[in-house]
């Protein structure tokens, strides 16, 4: 499957996990397009990355994926920001 095949799926299903209510917020499509950007080719089930954050609050769960973050394809302040926000959003269901 070509990586643009790919996108659009992982961004079409996005798009439907968003109309379904299951992310949060009014900056959920950016949030989730930053994550189709960054991992999706390699995590393709966000839900599944999503439930395998370690920590006990959600301010745990974010400090440590945003420093695997910083040395795991999101060099981006502002698409790590999006790509945490949106796979906390998603370990909350």
């Amino acid at each position: 499957m070509s990586r643009a095949k790919w996108r659009r799926r992982v961004f079409a299903g996005s798009l439907l996990a968003i109309w379904l209510g299951a992310v949060p917020g009014g900056t959920a499509h950016a949030d989730a397009t930053a994550y189709s950007n960054h991992c999706a080719k390699c995590h393709a089930r966000a839900v599944v990355v999503a439930r395998s954050l370690k920590g006990d609050a959600d301010t745990e769960k974010a400090s440590r994926l945003d420093a695997l973050l910083q040395s795991h394809h999101a060099e981006d302040v502002a698409d790590r920001a999006k790509i945490v926000n949106y796979l906390i959003g998603l370990s909350k269901r």
